[in-house]
């Protein structure tokens, strides 16, 4: 709750001096944030006609759920969004491009628009994780070993089934996997049973 108190105050602070004509400059300094150029920013009402005072953090969404994030930078706030987000079945590797953006404030038409700072896409990997051991097995560990005549041609590389000795979870690697929403080859994953 505080943090959208303190967003909302900010905002509030910054739409008032921007409309009483001081400069982004003046004020992003004030405040110790940055600005960025016109032509750095998007909004759907068009190019602002003065620089946009940035607030702090990044926007990170996936297309479902917009988070605002605190981190120093894009990359950082698109694995932030990764690694805490709910993906479902964990037991296949799978990937997922989160858009990061800049949330800033700038004078259009004499109104005050938000607009998005340095858009871009983020491709993240969400591994695969192996389950545990049985509960009857006694080990910590999986001790996998590959299936005989499991080995099979995949385009450009193979792909591996090898089963746990301990409990029989069986891990498949496939060294020319497919993206399924960018369909981009040649990648690496993993998928238990």
């Amino acid at each position: 709750m505080t943090t959208t108190t303190t967003t909302t105050t900010l905002t509030e602070t910054i739409t008032a001096r921007l409309l009483a004509g001081e400069s982004p400059a003046a004020i992003a300094a004030d405040l110790g944030l940055d600005t960025a150029v016109p032509d750095e920013c998007e909004s759907d009402s068009g190019t602002p006609d003065s620089d946009a005072v940035l607030l702090a953090g990044y926007v990170a969404d996936d297309g479902t759920a917009a988070e605002t994030i605190d981190a120093s930078t894009a990359e950082d706030a698109a694995q932030e969004y990764a690694d805490t987000g709910d993906w479902g079945d964990d037991r296949d590797t799978s990937w997922l491009t989160v858009y990061v953006w800049r949330v800033g404030l700038a004078l259009l038409d004499g109104e005050v628009v938000e607009v998005e700072v340095d858009k871009c896409g983020h491709d993240i990997e969400l591994p695969a994780i192996a389950p545990d051991c049985e509960p009857a097995c006694e080990q910590a560990e999986h001790d996998f070993r590959e299936v005989p005549g499991s080995v099979r041609g995949n385009g450009g590389g193979v792909i591996v089934d090898e089963r746990c000795a301990h409990c029989g979870c069986i891990r498949t690697t496939d060294t020319w996997a497919t993206r399924p929403d960018t369909g981009e080859q040649g990648l690496v994953s993993e998928s238990y049973r």
